[in-house]
């Protein structure tokens, strides 16, 4: 069932394992689809974000939850989807379109929220400024993927390249997961929502928005470099 690496730290680390273990509970419950994890995992951010204004250490202890939640959710669907060999364009679709709009709403709470509590306007613009750097992330990979498809690359920069693990030992598997602890310092997607989770769990939000941007900036203008190079290899490849 769980036959690929996820990509991201917290997924590798945290909701990668916990889906896996859900997924085999629910495997042949049929009325549990793939698509209906993907609107669930939606609804947990968009619930986070609202409760995120509420300012309450209940509200606080739910949006650290949910955040989780959806996490392991997002790891859920694909996954599913694949064992019972029902992928679609419109699950691709839905899996990309709530992450997006599920993650600009929680930034934009989250960004309010620390104005509120500590007065730094500035704060409000380098939370969206992350959501965009992701949103930028996610766009250029996709662009680059579709360029090198229609030129046929041999050997595409951007891709899929998450390993088939289902055949590894134990220890294969404890190995892999070691090696991959270093994209702790990747703040993707779906880290962002440890970071920020912590960052509310420590009382330190201020901090976490401003940690959380300066990474994420770092990582766009690396990527934005790398995809360029690439491009530029493309238009002077021969068609």
């Amino acid at each position: 069932m769980r036959s690929r690496w996820n990509d991201e730290w917290w997924s590798i680390t945290f909701g990668g394992p916990i889906g896996s273990v859900v997924n085999a509970l629910i495997a042949e419950v049929w009325w549990i689809t793939p698509n209906r994890i993907t609107w669930l995992s939606f609804l947990c951010k968009l619930a986070a974000a609202p409760l995120l204004l509420a300012g309450t250490p209940r509200a606080d202890l739910a949006v650290v939850v949910l955040l989780q939640v959806h996490t392991v959710l997002d790891c859920m669907d694909g996954s599913l989807a694949r064992y019972r060999g029902a992928s679609s364009v419109m699950g691709a679709f839905l899996d990309k379109a709530t992450d997006m709009i599920g993650l600009l709403a929680i930034m934009a709470c989250f960004g309010w929220r620390v104005y509120r509590d500590t007065g730094d306007a500035f704060a409000i613009s380098v939370a969206l400024l992350i959501a965009g750097a992701i949103l930028l992330r996610s766009y250029l990979f996709w662009v680059v993927h579709a360029l090198e498809r229609d030129r046929k690359v041999p050997k595409p920069t951007v891709g899929d390249r998450r390993r088939d693990f289902s055949m590894m030992s134990v220890r294969e598997r404890a190995v892999m997961m070691l090696k991959s602890q270093w994209k702790i310092i990747n703040f993707s997607e779906a880290d962002l929502y440890f970071w920020l989770a912590l960052g509310i769990a420590i009382g330190h939000m201020r901090e976490m928005v401003y940690v959380c941007g300066v990474a994420n900036g770092f990582w766009a203008c690396v990527i934005v470099g790398f995809r360029f190079v690439t491009v530029v290899k493309l238009d002077r490849a021969k068609p």
